[in-house]
């Protein structure tokens, strides 16, 4: 199945199915960091299409309170410079990953979520 475009995301439906090519985030005991980014590689194109152009990565942070032990980077190109901006946080990847702007709606429209 290709990319999805960004009329789909926004205005159609959610999805019956994920689309094979993107990796669920979720596991069954626990969702490891590693997934989440496999997540976000896997979605690229869906993710732009859906939040524009930015690219998510997920960071452990050493010495942070439990409850921000992980962060979501949104890193983005301004003037031809790298930047980012943390886009969310929790103590566990789930929780830093469903703290994201409008990314509960997104993985409903992905048929990730129920």
């Amino acid at each position: 199945m290709s990319a999805i475009s960004s009329t789909d995301l926004l205005s159609d439906p959610p999805l019956s199915h994920c689309p094979d090519h993107i990796s669920s985030p979720f596991g069954l005991f626990y969702t490891h960091a590693s997934r989440v980014q496999k997540f976000f590689d896997s979605a690229r194109e869906e993710l732009r299409a859906y939040f524009g152009d930015y690219d998510y990565t997920i960071m452990q942070v050493p010495g942070a309170p439990r409850s921000g032990k992980y962060e979501i980077h949104a890193h983005f190109d301004l003037r031809g410079e790298r930047r980012f901006f943390v886009d969310g946080r929790g103590s566990t990847p789930a929780e830093a990953l469903l703290s994201v702007n409008q990314m509960r709606q997104f993985l409903r429209k992905l048929a990730i979520l129920a």
